[in-house]
């Protein structure tokens, strides 16, 4: 599934209210049973929770743990989606493609089909720089990759000619070691905010909805009443699980 789709399912299972946009959170501070949240532009909005999912470089983390910056893999990423049903001269064959995987020295190169007719694919390279394409311009981006998969088989090239430049995303792979607590108080993490990991394994977003399982099982049965206790609880289980996800993921 397709990340454009998976949203729109999340999305629509919430409240037309549920998501505001363009809310960028810059600190928040804890009193009593409740979580003051300061957003850029001077908004302030208080909460009975604040749950962290936002990513490799999270603000709340920066509170709730202070480990710092995570650590760059010395791997770029490449991801793209394409229409398959577009571009009659792909050469995919009599039954098209459900995953196809290239490897290459220090490079690989992989294709899924995400339904509805799409193709994603995803291109890795060993690189000492986080941003190779100098100043991220969609048009560098796309001259970028397909300099790094000249050497590739045709199918790889055909991928990335036929991808919008808009939609050709560059970004570096990080990940973090595990640690023995995520939260405090009334704060916790889940997904990449609280276990970054390499993507060699492809469990990052399983994981996440995992935290999300069982985060809300934990709340649903001890209520807000008792919400620093589900937190610590969800957190002993989850770290014991995906801190050796982890480190598996960096040793690869």
């Amino acid at each position: 599934i397709s990340w454009s789709n998976l949203q729109s399912v999340l999305r629509e299972s919430l409240p037309e209210d549920a998501i505001l946009l363009q809310h960028r959170l810059e600190s928040f501070q804890q009193e009593d049973d409740e979580v003051v949240l300061h957003f850029d532009g001077g908004k302030t909005v208080r909460a009975g929770l604040l749950i962290g999912a936002d990513g490799k470089a999270s603000v709340v983390r920066d509170v709730t743990v202070g480990d710092g910056l995570a650590d760059y893999t010395g791997t770029m990423s490449w991801r793209g989606i394409t229409d398959q049903l577009a571009y009659d001269d792909l050469e995919l064959g009599e039954s098209g493609i459900t995953c196809h995987l290239q490897i290459g020295k220090q490079k690989t190169f992989a294709v899924i089909d995400v339904g509805g007719g799409s193709i994603c694919w995803t291109g890795t390279v060993a690189c000492e720089s986080d941003s190779p394409s100098g100043d991220g311009s969609p048009e560098v981006r796309k001259a970028s990759v397909l300099e790094q998969y000249a050497d590739f088989a045709p199918l790889c090239r055909q991928l990335i000619e036929a991808t919008d430049i808009e939609s050709i995303t560059e970004t570096g792979i990080y990940d973090r070691l595990p640690v023995k607590s995520w939260g405090v108080g009334r704060a916790t993490l889940i997904g990449d905010a609280a276990h970054l990991m390499r993507p060699v394994l492809g469990q990052a977003t399983s994981q996440a909805f995992e935290d999300v399982k069982l985060l809300g099982d934990y709340l649903r049965n001890l209520g807000l009443e008792r919400a620093e206790l589900a937190l610590r609880a969800y957190e002993l289980v989850r770290i014991e699980q995906t801190g050796p996800m982890q480190i598996a993921a960096r040793e690869q």
